[in-house]
């Protein structure tokens, strides 16, 4: 099996992370690279987060593609 997905909670975790480290970063410059780190997970959360909201309305649309009834249909 692949990896879990990105939820809701784990995107709200790196949140409240980075809003964490950033004030940290207020006093001292070395939390820098754990707030850019921070920046980017989130990006990626988010980016796959919506790639699979952009794959789960390809797959409804081809289904009520499917489903619909085409003119060469015959009716019952």
């Amino acid at each position: 099996m692949g990896q879990p997905g990105i939820s809701e909670i784990d995107i709200a975790r790196i949140e409240q992370a980075l809003e964490d480290v950033a004030v940290l970063l207020e006093d001292d410059l070395v939390y820098l690279p754990i707030f850019e780190r921070l920046e980017e997970d989130l990006a990626a959360a988010r980016a796959k987060q919506d790639a699979r909201s952009r794959a789960r309305e390809i797959r409804k649309a081809r289904a009520s593609r499917n489903a619909a009834p085409t003119p060469d249909d015959p009716e019952p």
